[in-house]
């Protein structure tokens, strides 16, 4: 049996020096509760590729800020500032939190911004909650690009992957 994911931080990272331009904006639960990524703004419009006001709302996440603690292990968007974890898992958890489906997977979608905001992206899970260390999941459905790149721009993609059962903390990454 999977956990629901009611201690979840769900959240999309840019690869881990440099920020790409897609968001995590929607994570559909098993048990018919959605979610999305932290730092999300639900007014942001999703149908051009500037930065303002299109990507403001995208985590930006960079090694870099994370060791200098400018910002910690879910980033920043251009819109509010560091995502606080514990603030933010605080309201997604009282808004209702999506459930992995009976085999783990977690299904969510990717809005690329722009063309630095493709694939492939890793998930991992933090089972501690913490957010300090993740563990590898198994991507089953990616978003298309290579290096981050594609020519995609102002696009939604699915992103599927397996967690392990009992794990609370979900991260994806663009990889480049």
């Amino acid at each position: 049996m999977f956990a629901k994911l009611s201690t979840a931080l769900l959240f999309l990272a840019a690869a881990s020096t440099v920020s790409a331009h897609g968001a995590l904006v929607a994570v559909t639960g098993a048990n018919g509760v959605d979610g999305q990524g932290f730092g999300v703004v639900d007014s942001t419009p999703r149908d051009g590729t500037r930065r303002n006001p299109f990507q403001t709302d995208t985590s930006i996440i960079r090694d870099k800020e994370i060791a200098s603690g400018d910002a910690g292990a879910c980033g920043r968007t251009l819109a509010g500032g560091v995502n606080d974890m514990a603030a933010q898992m605080e309201a997604a958890a009282s808004a209702g939190l999506p459930a992995a489906a009976a085999d783990g997977t977690v299904t969510m979608t990717i809005h690329q911004v722009n063309g630095d905001g493709a694939g492939p992206y890793e998930c991992g899970v933090s089972a501690d909650a913490s957010g300090k260390s993740f563990a590898a999941m198994k991507v089953v459905t990616n978003v298309p690009g290579e290096n981050s790149r594609s020519n995609a721009k102002a696009q939604d993609f699915a992103l599927v992957a397996q967690m392990p059962a009992y794990v609370p903390v979900l991260i994806c990454l663009s990889v480049d």
